[in-house]
């Protein structure tokens, strides 16, 4: 049985400074972990949903709980 990797991805690794997700990058990590997966399983962790979902929350101040 191939070994277990997990990798986990920011929103920062994930969002341009607007908070725009990057495609782009989005495409080069789809490329990299289709190469892992023939070592590796893989498990993909990601937080990039919150900076993808900031522009559509009004008034996205305050602290994580008040969000």
């Amino acid at each position: 049985m191939k070994p277990l990797l997990v990798i986990k991805y920011g929103t920062a690794c994930l969002t341009d400074q607007q908070g725009v997700i990057e495609t782009r990058v989005i495409a080069e990590i789809a490329e990299q972990l289709h190469a892992l997966n023939k070592k590796f399983r893989l498990i993909l962790v990601s937080s990039g949903a919150v900076g993808a979902g900031k522009k559509w929350i009004k008034k996205f101040a305050g602290t994580l709980s008040q969000r």
